[in-house]
């Protein structure tokens, strides 16, 4: 019969021990589950900075190439004006050479 008692410490022991491994191992977890979320949270803060980076960068070409056509249009535009100036020009100097030659 001694046995029986010490198997009942060393049961009663076991129980004390495993709860205690238990939340040494759900504090570990619980400590390794906040660095990560802080890793996520950091990762995501800096995706989120660059995304707005890039869009902003893409909005400053935007404007940038929006001006370069707008002043394409207008350089097309005058040089139109000034072909049709000089089409008219020279009908001009054509009639005239033909009304008088």
């Amino acid at each position: 019969m001694p046995s029986i008692p010490r198997q009942r410490n060393q049961c009663s022991c076991l129980p004390l021990s495993v709860p205690a491994a238990l939340l040494l191992e759900v504090s570990r977890l619980n400590s390794e589950t906040r660095e990560r979320d802080e890793q996520i949270r950091h990762a995501a803060e800096r995706y989120e900075t660059r995304v707005r980076e890039l869009e902003t960068s893409g909005e400053d070409m935007e404007h940038h190439y929006g001006r370069l056509l707008d002043e394409k249009k207008q350089e097309v535009a005058d040089l139109r004006l000034q072909v049709d100036a000089l089409d008219k020009q020279c009908k001009a100097k054509k009639q005239f050479i033909e009304v008088c030659g």
